[in-house]
C-alpha cells in the first residue's frame, strides 16, 4: 500500500516538553526550598502540598508531550489511519458520508470532520489542500 500523506506532532510536542522539564524541575526545587529556607511555622507541610500540586501539574504537562508525540495520521489508498497515545482508529473513504474543515486562529493546524453514520470523527493535520484534494479524489463530498 503507498502512503499518500503522514503527518506527525513531532514539532508541536517540543513545546509540552519544555513545559514538561521546566515543571519537573519547578517541583523538585520549590519543596526543597521550602522545607529548608521556608518561613512558616510548618515547612513540611508546606513543602508537601507543593510538591503535590507541582506534581500534578507535571504529569499534566508529560500527557500532553505524549499525547502530542505520538499523534499520527497515515492516509493510504483507501483509508485514513489516526495513532495516538491510547488507540488507533482506521477511517474508511467508503465511509465517510461527508467532511469539513477549519483552521484554528493561532496554530497551522486543520481540523477535519468526517461525518460517518451519525457520529463525528476529528482528525488535525497541516495539510489542508493535500487532505482536501485525497478525500475529493475519492468521492468524499465537502459540507459547510
Amino acid at each position: 500500500m503507498e502512503i499518500k500523506l503522514e503527518d506527525s506532532w513531532k514539532k508541536e510536542s517540543k513545546r509540552w516538553g519544555g513545559i514538561a522539564v521546566f515543571v519537573g524541575l519547578i517541583a523538585i526545587f520549590v519543596p526543597i526550598g521550602l522545607f529548608f529556607w521556608g518561613g512558616s511555622d510548618s515547612p513540611a507541610t508546606d513543602s508537601i502540598n507543593a510538591a503535590i500540586l507541582l506534581g500534578l501539574l507535571f504529569l499534566i504537562a508529560l500527557y500532553g508531550f505524549l499525547y502530542s508525540f505520538l499523534y499520527r495520521i497515515i492516509v493510504i489508498e483507501n483509508k485514513i489511519i489516526r495513532k495516538t497515545l491510547f488507540k488507533s482508529v482506521e477511517i474508511e473513504f467508503f465511509k465517510i458520508q461527508s467532511f469539513q474543515c477549519k483552521r484554528y486562529s493561532r496554530s497551522e493546524l486543520y481540523l477535519f470532520s468526517f461525518n460517518i453514520d451519525g457520529k463525528k470523527e476529528r482528525i488535525y493535520t497541516r495539510y489542508n489542500e493535500e487532505m482536501i484534494k485525497i478525500l475529493q479524489d475519492n468521492n468524499v463530498k465537502y459540507s459547510n
